[in-house]
């Protein structure tokens, strides 16, 4: 039996979201090349695989521990590129060892599913398109929007908890900070 979409996100997955430009910017861009993807959700970088099964109170402290190990950090969003033959197009990102070591942390909990098979492993990005048009037209695009893809940076502080509805929209349950949150460090040495 295969899985719906539904299914595999039936727990969620933990995403960052650009800021609001930057996402406007990436949403228009996914309603023009892939307006089934866009309805489900707003442009967002995933930072890990689908939760195998509901969190826990003690899973979102697991979670929180790692993240304040990791400081707020600037994304570089652009040039677009693609991943080939697999038919996705996409903003490239960095510090891609930094979004790289949050998501191996945060894979390393049993949170996520493990199966390397279940999930290409691809480095973090900020999806367009992905799985409707064929490598060929997908090489087209990125060739004819290599000089108008959105480009910038944003500061990356938090991390989010995002759990579809029934109709496979996506929506926030929970914000995880990075880095040292110096009011709770304040308030435990007075």
């Amino acid at each position: 039996m295969s899985r719906t979409p539904l299914d595999t996100y039936a727990h969620g997955t933990l995403v960052i979201w650009p800021t609001d430009d930057l996402r406007a910017e990436v949403n228009l861009l996914r309603q023009r090349y892939d307006p089934v993807s866009a309805a489900i959700c707003e442009a967002h970088i995933t930072i890990t695989e689908p939760f195998v099964r509901t969190p826990t109170d003690a899973d979102f402290a697991t979670i929180t521990s790692i993240l304040v190990e990791f400081e707020p950090v600037t994304i570089t969003v652009g040039p677009i590129g693609a991943f080939l033959p697999y038919s996705c197009m996409f903003l490239s990102l960095e510090p891609l060892d930094t979004l790289t070591a949050v998501h191996d942390a945060l894979q390393a909990t049993g949170l996520s599913h493990p199966d390397p098979s279940h999930f290409d492993r691809r480095a973090p990005h900020l999806t367009i398109l992905e799985g409707s048009l064929s490598p060929q037209a997908i090489s087209h695009q990125v060739d004819a929007l290599r000089d108008t893809d959105p480009h910038g940076s944003f500061v990356c502080s938090e991390i989010s908890h995002v759990l579809p509805d029934d109709q496979l929209h996506f929506r926030v349950i929970r914000r995880f900070t990075l880095g040292k949150d110096e009011s709770i460090t304040a308030s435990k040495r007075a």
